[in-house]
């Protein structure tokens, strides 16, 4: 699902300026996709993406589409016009397979994802 190929740098200045992850598939747009994406972290997250003029499509998932809706509302408010949403329960399989299918169906696979949803075990103990 992921796409690769080495980045390019700018022979004057030394500095990363562009990643080219699939130079053959020059009709796919790049994709980032940040999960747990609608507040905290993963909202800075997609903020610091923007910030940085990511240059391709920034996917924000959640697993309340109220919720994240808002958070994409809220990113296209401060001007981030490039953020998206997706709904991802990372906890049901079947949600996760809709994700995959809509990256490769829409931009041919997945260029970057930050995985920043997490599992909170309540009442669970190991030790015994």
């Amino acid at each position: 699902l992921f796409r690769s190929f080495p980045p390019t740098f700018n022979h004057h200045t030394f500095t990363l300026i562009e990643i080219y992850l699939n130079p053959w598939d020059k009709m796919s747009r790049k994709v980032a996709v940040v999960t747990g994406a609608n507040k905290g972290i993963g909202f800075a997250i997609v903020q610091g993406l923007c910030k940085a003029w990511y240059a391709g499509d920034i996917i924000l998932t959640a697993r309340n589409e109220k919720l994240g809706q808002e958070a994409v509302q809220q990113a296209k408010s401060e001007g981030f016009n490039n953020v998206l949403f997706h709904r991802l329960d990372i906890c049901d399989q079947s949600s996760a397979e809709e994700l995959r299918k809509f990256l490769e169906k829409n931009y041919g696979g997945l260029d970057v994802l930050i995985n920043n949803a997490g599992i909170a075990f309540k009442g669970l103990c190991l030790i015994k």
